[in-house]
C-alpha cells in the first residue's frame, strides 16, 4: 500500500468517514507483521463495527484477535453487539472463538469478561454451566457489572442462596450503581426472603442513590412483599417526582393494582386523557388498565370494561403470538415423551416429593399454593422458567435426533441446586409446565400435578383483564386468541387424562374439595411431612398476587357484576363450546 492511501484511510478514520475507509481498504492485501498494515486493519474493523457491519466485523476482528487486542478494540466489538442487539444470522463458532481470545488477552479485566460472557450467553454460545465457570474466574469481583450479571444469572436459575451471597458480597465490595442496585432488588425478590429484600431497601435507601428507576423499583418491590402501605407512600413520592408522560403513567399503574384506593391517584389519572397524542402507544395503555383497575375498585364496571379493551387492543398491536408454535410445542412433548420410552436414555428421576401447578394463569394457584405452604414442611418455588427451559432443550435435541444422555444426567444435579438440595416437599408454580406434562412425570414419579382452574367465564375474564406484556402471553390480549388457547388447554388435559398421565384436576369454586385430594395425593408420596406448627397466611400477599379476585365470589354470582359487563361488551371471549 502506498503512503499516500494509507495516510488518506488514517485521516477518514479519524474525520469519522467510515464509509470512505471501508472503500479504501477494499482490494488490499494486509501484513500483519507490519505495525502500518495493522493499523489500517485495526481502522477498517472499527469502521464496519460502527457501521453496524455485524458479519464483516466479525471475520476481520477474529483475524486481529489471533494477533494482539487494543483495549478500543475490544470496547468498540463488544459495544456493537451490545447497542445493536441481537443480529439476524451469526456465525456462532466464531463469536465463541473471538470472546475466547478476547479473554485470553485481557484474564484479568472484571468488565470486558463480564461483557464477553454475557454476549456469549445472550447468544447462546455457552450454557449457564459454562458461564457460571468463566465468571466465576474472577476470585475477587470488585466492579459493579460482574456482581450485577452474576446475580441476573444465579436468579434466573433459581439459585438463590448463591443470589443472596452475593448482594451481601456486592454490598462489602462495591459502591453501587443504578443497574445493580435493580439488578439487586429484583434477584432479592425472587429469593421470596422478605428479610433480605428489607435490609437491601434499607441499605439502598441509607446509600441514597439519586436514581429515578431504583426508587421505583423499590417501590415495586414493597408491592411484592405486601407492604401496601409503604408502596403507596412511595408511588405517591415518585408521582410528585415524575420529569415526563412515561414516568407518569408507569407510577400511576402500579399504584393502580394495589388493593386500596388513593384519593391523589385516582385525581392524577382524571387529569390525563387515554387518547392524547402526547402519549406513546405503551404509555396509553398503562394509562388504560391503570383507569380500569381504579374504576373496578370503585364498581363502575362499564368503564373498567371499556378501559380493559382498549388496553388490551393496543398491546394486541405490538406483540406476536404464533399459535402454530404453541400448538407445535405441545404435541412435542408427548412425541419427546414417546421417543424416551424407546430409547435406552437412562433417566435418572427427581427422587424428592414435589407439588407441580400447572395450567393457564388466573385459574387459582396462588391461593391453592399458599393453603398447602403453610400445612405442609415444603420449599416453594414459585413461578420459574427453569424447568420449560430444561424440557426445551430436550425436545429440540430430540427432534435433530442429537444425543441428550449427557444433558439428562446433569439434570439432578442442576434441580438440586436450583431447589437448594431440599429434601422436603418442593411447590413448583410454573403453569405453563403443563405442555410438557408427560415429561414431568418421567422426570418426577414422586410427584403431584395440579391443573388448575375456574369456571370458564369467570377464568377468560380473569386472564383477559390483567396485563400480560410477554410474548409468550401475548395471546391473551386478543379474545378470539385467548378463546383458542384456553380450549387448546383443555383438550390436551383430556388427552393426558385419555393417555392415563396422573394428575389433579383443581377447581377453585371448589376449594375444600380440591384441597382435601391434594392433601390425600401428598400424603402418599415419600417424603412428604406435615408442618409441626401451621404457618399463619399471608393474606396481603396472596391477595396481591392473586390480583384481588381469585378469593371472592362476587364474579361467580348473577347480577351487576364486572362480568356481566364484559360478556355484554365482548362476545368474542365467551360462550365456549368445550
Amino acid at each position: 500500500m502506498n503512503h499516500q492511501r494509507y495516510m488518506t484511510i488514517l485521516s477518514d478514520f479519524s474525520l469519522g468517514k467510515y464509509s470512505e475507509v471501508v472503500k479504501l481498504c477494499q482490494g488490499v492485501t494486509l501484513d500483519l507483521s507490519k505495525s502500518s498494515d495493522q493499523n489500517i486493519l485495526n481502522a477498517l474493523v472499527l469502521s464496519y463495527a460502527k457501521l453496524g457491519n455485524v458479519e464483516q466485523t466479525l471475520v476481520i476482528f477474529e483475524q486481529l484477535a489471533n494477533k494482539s487486542l487494543s483495549l478500543e478494540m475490544t470496547n468498540c466489538f463488544l459495544a456493537m453487539f451490545e447497542d445493536y442487539g441481537l443480529p439476524k444470522r451469526i456465525e456462532k463458532k466464531s463469536f465463541l472463538n473471538v470472546c475466547r481470545l478476547i479473554l485470553a488477552q485481557f484474564p484479568h479485566d472484571e468488565a470486558i469478561r463480564t461483557r464477553s460472557v454475557r454476549l456469549m450467553t445472550v447468544f447462546e454460545c455457552i450454557d449457564a454451566g459454562e458461564t457460571l465457570k468463566l465468571m466465576s474466574a474472577v476470585k475477587r469481583p470488585q466492579t459493579n457489572i460482574w456482581f450485577e450479571f452474576m446475580i441476573q444469572v444465579n436468579s434466573k436459575l433459581g439459585f438463590y442462596d448463591d443470589v443472596i451471597i452475593l448482594i451481601k458480597q456486592a454490598k462489602k465490595s462495591v459502591v453501587f450503581n443504578e443497574p445493580l442496585a435493580i439488578s439487586s432488588l429484583r434477584g432479592a425478590l425472587q429469593t421470596q426472603d422478605i428479610t433480605v429484600v428489607e435490609d437491601l431497601i434499607r441499605f439502598l435507601t441509607k446509600r441514597k442513590i439519586e436514581s429515578y428507576p431504583v426508587d421505583e423499583a423499590i417501590a415495586n418491590a414493597y408491592v411484592s412483599i405486601g407492604s401496601t402501605d409503604k408502596a403507596m407512600k412511595r408511588f405517591i413520592y415518585l408521582l410528585k417526582r415524575s420529569t415526563n408522560l412515561s414516568q407518569k403513567a408507569s407510577i400511576l399503574y402500579n399504584a393502580s393494582l394495589l388493593p386500596v384506593h388513593n384519593d391523589y391517584i385516582s385525581k392524577q389519572l382524571d387529569l390525563l386523557d387515554c387518547d392524547s397524542r402526547h402519549f406513546d402507544p405503551k404509555d396509553q395503555e398503562l394509562i388504560h388498565f391503570a383507569k380500569a383497575w381504579t374504576f373496578r375498585k370503585l364498581k363502575n364496571f362499564d368503564s373498567s370494561v371499556a378501559h380493559t379493551i382498549k388496553g388490551n387492543n393496543l398491546i394486541n398491536s405490538r406483540l406476536v403470538f404464533n399459535l402454530e408454535t404453541y400448538i407445535r410445542e405441545i404435541s412435542d412433548a408427548f412425541e419427546a415423551h414417546d421417543k424416551l420410552l424407546k430409547t435406552s436414555i437412562e433417566i435418572k428421576p427427581i427422587v424428592a416429593p414435589t407439588l407441580f401447578f400447572v395450567g393457564l394463569p388466573r385459574s387459582g394457584s396462588t391461593v391453592l399454593a399458599d393453603r398447602i405452604f403453610r400445612l405442609y414442611d415444603s420449599e416453594n418455588l414459585e413461578e420459574s422458567d427453569f424447568l420449560v427451559n430444561f424440557f426445551q432443550q430436550i425436545v429440540t435435541k430430540i427432534k435433530a435426533e442429537e444425543k441428550i444422555q449427557s444433558l439428562v444426567n446433569l439434570f439432578p444435579a442442576i434441580w438440586a441446586k436450583a431447589t437448594r438440595q431440599c429434601e422436603k416437599l418442593v411447590i413448583d408454580k410454573s403453569l405453563s409446565n403443563f405442555k410438557y406434562l408427560p415429561l414431568l412425570q418421567l422426570f418426577f414419579p414422586n410427584s403431584c400435578i395440579t391443573w388448575t382452574s375456574r369456571p370458564s367465564d369467570d377464568h377468560l375474564w380473569g386472564i383477559y383483564k390483567q396485563r400480560f406484556v410477554s410474548n409468550p402471553l401475548a395471546y391473551t390480549a386478543d379474545p378470539k386468541t385467548l378463546k383458542q388457547v384456553f380450549n387448546i388447554s383443555i383438550e390436551t388435559q383430556k388427552k393426558c387424562r385419555c393417555l392415563g398421565f396422573d394428575f389433579i384436576e383443581a377447581r377453585l369454586e371448589k376449594l375444600a374439595t380440591t384441597e382435601i385430594k391434594i392433601q390425600k395425593k401428598l400424603n402418599q408420596l415419600k417424603g412428604v411431612k406435615l408442618r409441626q406448627t401451621e404457618l399463619t397466611i399471608d393474606a396481603d400477599r396472596v391477595s396481591n398476587t392473586a390480583a384481588n379476585t381469585q378469593i371472592r365470589s362476587e364474579y361467580s354470582q348473577p347480577g351487576n357484576t364486572e362480568l356481566d359487563y364484559a360478556r355484554k361488551h365482548i362476545p368474542a371471549l365467551f360462550n365456549l363450546e368445550v
